[in-house]
């Protein structure tokens, strides 16, 4: 299963197209199991708490970049006439066509963010969870095809790894090289695949001005953002696997508070992840 451990390593390689398309293939039949810690389900309650801000309307055309199994696929069709969701890992999108079936206006594709394969501006909004833009070497690329493809006024909804959290604070040396350093770094996430075995992927964490410049530079304006996992890094990753324990407890009730102050500052500059609302100028 797909465990938060997380290795804040600076000196990690940026990971190929394929490799990450591996990690991903090798855990597919868990990665719905969003219930089994209570990272997870503070994550995806965070997810859920922006799709609601920004989008709970009727649009004519949706994409989901880096659909996954197709978990917000699904909420977008009932919210869209047109749902296109793609993904690089053959698995997730064999259950996401699965999942969403009985759906006659979803169709899932294998595809790269950095080539996506549609028209100049054939999306009314665009949507990109679980860090997906963190996993891209050619980050820069995603932008620009992102905004290629969205329509004037277009909305892009994203998250992506932050550069700036608590979890610095357990290592001195990470502290001191990620203030040395000026953008984000590559982050390793440790992980599991579906039998058990321990698996790796560096993740690009950002700075709040870097997606700006990022966003700005591609034609977007940044209108929104929040920040997940904010005080509930206090409790360190490994002790709240078990939903029963009271350390998982205190990472729920802190993630309960995380999501009152998650648009304030200086509370959502910490997030161990953030999401970003853009509108394309």
């Amino acid at each position: 299963m797909r465990t938060a451990k997380i290795n804040l390593a600076l000196k990690a390689i940026p990971p190929t197209t394929r490799e990450v398309a591996a990690v991903y293939d090798s855990m597919a039949d868990s990665y719905d199991n969003i219930s089994s810690e209570p990272f997870y389900v503070n994550q995806y309650r965070a997810y859920e708490n922006m799709f609601r801000r920004h989008l709970d309307k009727n649009f004519e055309t949706a994409l989901d970049l880096g659909s996954g199994t197709g978990i917000f696929s699904e909420k977008l069709a009932t919210r869209a006439n047109r749902v296109v969701g793609i993904d690089i890992s053959k698995n997730l999108l064999e259950k996401a066509k699965n999942k969403c079936a009985h759906y006659s206006n979803v169709e899932f594709l294998e595809a790269s963010a950095t080539n996506i394969p549609f028209a100049q501006a054939e999306f009314d909004v665009i949507i990109s969870f679980g860090e997906t833009i963190s996993h891209i070497q050619d980050y820069l690329q995603v932008f620009s095809e992102v905004s290629r493809v969205l329509r004037p006024n277009g909305l892009f909804v994203f998250s992506v790894l932050n550069k700036w959290c608590l979890r610095l604070l357990y290592s001195s040396s990470e502290l001191k090289s990620a203030i040395r350093s000026r953008a984000g770094y590559w982050r390793v996430w440790n992980c599991e695949d579906d039998s058990g075995a321990a698996t790796r992927l560096p993740l690009k964490t950002f700075t709040h001005s870097e997606i700006g410049q990022l966003s700005k530079k591609s034609g977007l304006h940044i209108t929104d953002s929040c920040g997940i996992h904010i005080t509930s890094l206090i409790v360190p990753l490994t002790f709240q696997k078990r939903p029963d324990s009271a350390c998982a407890k205190l990472f729920s009730l802190l993630g309960s508070f995380d999501e009152k102050v998650a648009q304030h500052e200086p509370f959502f500059r910490l997030g161990y992840t953030c999401i970003y609302a853009a509108r394309k100028e």
